[in-house]
């Protein structure tokens, strides 16, 4: 009994997911499997900063660069994070996690 509790275990704990929400605490994006990743957002407008705030609390707040018209997060760690904006006319038209 003891080992097959270990057999169903063991791959659960050995990879990390990174998960996106948003404000209202949908999920935008999620990955499986990795311990870090790129993560790449449209928005309806590109001013604006956005920010990702991890929710587990431990992790430095994050803040996006752009490039080719997208807000871009570079290396962005496993947990779950909270894509927020400075902006509230900035709406969230999607979002890629891109392994590398």
């Amino acid at each position: 009994m003891r080992i097959l509790l270990l057999i169903f275990l063991i791959p659960s704990t050995c990879f990390a997911d990174i998960k996106i929400i948003d404000q209202f605490g949908l999920t935008r994006a999620e990955v499986r499997g990795v311990d870090s990743s790129d993560v790449y957002v449209v928005t309806s407008a590109k001013n604006g900063a956005l920010t990702l705030k991890s929710i587990e609390g431990y992790r430095d707040e994050i803040k996006s660069s752009i490039k080719d018209s997208k807000h871009v997060f570079k290396k962005v760690t496993s947990g779950t994070w909270e894509l927020k904006s400075e902006s509230k006319d900035q709406k969230i038209v999607s979002v890629d996690i891109i392994n590398k």
